[in-house]
């Protein structure tokens, strides 16, 4: 018996020659129409074979390239009628990266004797933005049925006051979505709307509302611990879900389970089957739903990339190449300082430097290649001095080389649109506040893990040391001039003092230990978004300003 993949193997290679040809035969017509405009006598032509190429894909029932070649000609057919004087740049643009697109997309079709129109979403979404029409969610193939098996959640630990609790998990989830849909401190918003989902998910248990805070969870979960890509249509799921948390807020768990849309569960749901995962959360919510294991994440971002642009691993290979020219200069450097250096030194410093300059510009940081250049014109300054002063300017040579490295490291850490990910830091003074904020954060987790400890075991031996950990990073936030910060802190110590390690204290409950988690979260999260940039805003402090006021233990707003 023939399976499923051969049989679309065979039949493919049967019209392979001739859909490659036509495809071909398209992109030729195209040049003509993109360079002539729409009175071209080669657009009937052009739309001719892209509706042949349609046909083939539908006889083939490769769903995706069908959906292209649909969206293409609905695009034509109306271009064809109105017969507008110039095409825009993207219209040129976007169909012309179609047909590359579908060109490539049969290469991998013939390889891999798989259809996956997952592959196909952003060029089709590329078209369908032309149109103005609302882009295709990542799962518009993902036919999934939702009859979950599901499982009994453990009872609700957080279910006291939800309609008094949300508001603020909202606040979390809000502040790190903001970040998010800029693609800004993407790991530390990640743990933030994490931690906000949990408490959701954890105050639905055995309400309607649940099975969907659980999905979300699971999700989530993939999506920020395994690396997924922040696609456009990733950060549309987010506001999607926030509206949901609006809905429960107003409409209260039994409307919001009612209202839950299925669309958005298949995108969550998509992002669970794409893990490679099949434990804990993520495994339970595939098994529930019988997600099958198509593709990987990994697997759908290297296929998607193969087909539209170069790697990310060129980016990479290219950082690898900066450094070795940074090295070069390191050892130029030190020849310097050891007054050893050769008259022909700081030509080749110039050199190099002004070489990592123009590839930083080439990648689109414009900003970092001015950076090297400002540098290098520190660093070729001390050209000019005598010996002793050379060495009295080695402090700003080292300053200087630093900028210039952390500049350099952003090439690895370009998104999908080449924007960097994080701002590096500078200067020797930098980095001594780095340091310091790396000790406060492990011990904002480390304190995080004390309080669930002992909230799983009730053993107040967890807490021992949580006072003497919290007071270390109140001194660092005192140490690095945040008041505020380490005022909430200090409030947090006060309260565990008092309300958890005092002889004669009574037992806390569940829900206070969480409102205390809640604090130490988002004070974790300022400290993330500090670490990226130079300042950040304190508007996520109103939750540990609100959770420790909620305690009995306010500060000044």
């Amino acid at each position: 018996m023939v399976d499923q993949a051969s049989q679309l193997g065979l039949s493919f290679s049967l019209v392979r020659k001739e859909l490659e040809a036509t495809l071909s035969q398209a992109e030729s017509h195209f040049a003509y129409v993109a360079e002539e405009g729409a009175g071209s006598q080669h657009l009937k032509l052009f739309i001719d074979e892209i509706n042949l190429a349609r046909g083939t894909f539908k006889l083939l029932e490769l769903v995706g390239g069908e959906a292209l070649a649909n969206e293409m000609l609905t695009l034509l057919s109306d271009v064809k009628s109105k017969q507008p004087a110039n095409l825009t740049e993207d219209f040129v643009s976007s169909l012309g990266g179609a047909i590359y697109t579908l060109r490539r997309y049969l290469e991998f079709v013939g390889q891999n004797e798989r259809d996956l129109p997952i592959l196909l979403i952003p060029a089709i979404n590329a078209v369908r933005k032309l149109k103005r029409e609302q882009p295709f969610p990542d799962a518009y193939f993902f036919n999934i049925e939702l009859n979950p098996n599901l499982p009994t959640p453990a009872p609700a630990t957080d279910a006291s006051n939800v309609s008094q609790q949300a508001p603020r998990w909202r606040i979390m989830y809000q502040v790190a979505l903001l970040k998010l849909l800029n693609s800004q401190q993407i790991s530390a918003s990640g743990k933030l709307v994490m931690r906000s989902l949990e408490r959701f998910e954890k105050a639905m248990r055995g309400t309607p509302a649940w099975p969907f805070w659980w999905v979300t969870c699971a999700a989530c979960t993939a999506l920020f611990t395994e690396g997924y890509e922040l696609t456009q249509n990733r950060k549309r799921i987010f506001s999607r879900v926030d509206q949901q948390i609006r809905t429960l807020i107003n409409e209260g768990a039994d409307a919001f389970a009612a209202k839950v849309q299925d669309g958005l569960v298949r995108e969550l749901l998509l992002l669970v089957s794409i893990s490679p995962k099949r434990d804990g959360e993520i495994g339970n919510v595939a098994d529930a739903y019988g997600l099958p294991r198509s593709i990987s994440e990994k697997d759908l971002r290297e296929y998607r990339r193969m087909m539209t642009g170069p790697e990310l691993s060129a980016f990479e290979a290219l950082a690898t190449a900066l450094e070795d020219e940074i090295s070069s200069v390191k050892e130029l450097l030190d020849s310097v300082e050891r007054n050893e250096a050769k008259p022909e030194a700081f030509d080749k410093i110039g050199a190099a430097l002004n070489s990592v300059s123009e590839v930083l510009k080439v990648v689109g940081l414009e900003s970092s290649a001015r950076k090297v250049g400002t540098q290098l014109d520190a660093i070729l300054k001390v050209k000019e001095m005598g010996a002793d002063e050379r060495d009295k300017s080695l402090n700003t040579l080292a300053d200087a080389l630093l900028i210039i490295e952390n500049e350099v490291d952003l090439v690895r850490h370009v998104d999908v649109h080449g924007k960097p990910d994080h701002k590096p830091v500078t200067g020797a003074h930098a980095q001594a506040v780095h340091i310091v904020f790396d000790e406060i954060r492990s011990g904002l987790a480390l304190a995080k893990r004390a309080v669930s400890s002992f909230v799983d075991s009730g053993d107040k031996l967890h807490l021992a040391n949580i006072k003497t950990t919290l007071e270390t990073v109140a001194g660092g936030f005192y140490f690095s001039n945040e008041e505020k910060v380490h005022a909430l802190v200090k409030s947090c110590i006060t309260f565990i003092e008092e309300r958890l390690i005092a002889k004669d204290a009574p037992e806390p409950d569940a829900h206070q230990l969480e409102v205390l988690a809640d604090a130490l979260t988002s004070i974790e999260y300022y400290v993330e978004t500090l670490i990226s940039v130079d300042h950040a805003s304190d508007d996520i402090l109103r939750v540990a300003v609100d959770s420790l006021s909620e305690l009995g233990y306010p500060i000044d707003r």
